[in-house]
């Protein structure tokens, strides 16, 4: 038997052709679920054939199977003009392989060099595949992030997009915190914590009281404690809480958790950690 290896090279795939008019007319898509080059160029290429390092990731209006693996230059452009959205307006340059390069036409700054551009919450997402499959150092562009995620903040405290899971660590504050997981055997607790003093290294932060809950259930308890003793004055302003990959009951539970603290004032912040076979 003769095996064909098919030749996996485009930046990107996808199951539509992508084009100026894509979303306004009636998706135009190929047989047996093959995916479109470049999101132009028909193949004999699935989903399945691609290696792990291609990611679905929103990106040109449409979901797209994106490399992720060969990273060689980013710059992410944030918004400071418009704040009535977090990450819709900024922007994240790629490059594989050139180097991006500046360049102004007498009134704003462009960028020249890079191979894709993404903007909205495909920022985040692609900078932690990024880390995974290039190995890039992306410390530079979060601290970016988190300046805009205050800045978003002090403009918007109450807008609805400002979710628990994506408030920062504040360097300027002095923070009690606490870690929350589920019930787990020692060397995953001790894990853990590992996570939570390296957030607390990095952001200068004091680590406070570590809580286990012993099932996932315990969540709101343990958050009630907290919030009763912030209420008694003690400065609890930030909650790091580690878990896992989600299911239905953990996330409910962790929702109904995250309900507690934001009535408070108290942010929670999630660290997902992959639970080890």
């Amino acid at each position: 038997m003769i095996i064909i290896k098919k030749r996996i090279n485009a930046l990107f795939y996808s199951s539509e052709k992508l084009g100026l008019l894509n979303y306004r007319y009636p998706a135009k898509t190929l047989e047996n679920d093959y995916l479109y080059s470049q999101g132009k160029f028909p193949t004999k290429i699935t989903a399945y054939d691609l290696p792990e390092y291609y990611k679905y990731i929103y990106m040109y209006r449409n979901y797209v199977y994106l490399k992720t693996a060969g990273v060689k230059y980013m710059i992410y452009k944030p918004n400071y003009f418009v704040d009535n959205h977090l990450f819709k307006d900024d922007f994240l340059y790629v490059s594989f392989d050139k180097e991006i390069v500046p360049y102004t036409d007498g009134r704003w700054e462009h960028y020249t060099g890079y191979d894709v551009l993404l903007y909205g919450r495909s920022i985040c997402k692609f900078l932690d595949y990024a880390e995974q499959y290039s190995d890039y150092d992306t410390s530079e562009i979060r601290k970016e992030i988190e300046k805009k995620i205050i800045w978003y903040m002090e403009h918007n405290p109450d807008h609805p997009e400002l979710s628990n899971k994506m408030m920062p660590f504040s360097p300027k504050a002095d923070i009690l915190l606490h870690s929350l997981s589920r019930n787990d055997p020692p060397e995953i607790l001790d894990k853990q914590k590992e996570e939570i003093l390296g957030f607390c290294k990095r952001y200068n932060l004091t680590p406070g009281d570590v809580y286990k809950s012993t099932t996932p259930a315990g969540l709101p308890a343990v958050a009630e404690e907290l919030v009763n003793r912030n209420d008694r004055g003690e400065d609890i302003k930030i909650v790091l809480g580690v878990k896992y990959i989600k299911d239905a009951l953990d996330e409910t539970m962790w929702n109904e958790t995250e309900r507690v603290f934001w009535g408070h004032d108290i942010a929670l912040k999630l660290i997902y950690v992959r639970k080890e076979e």
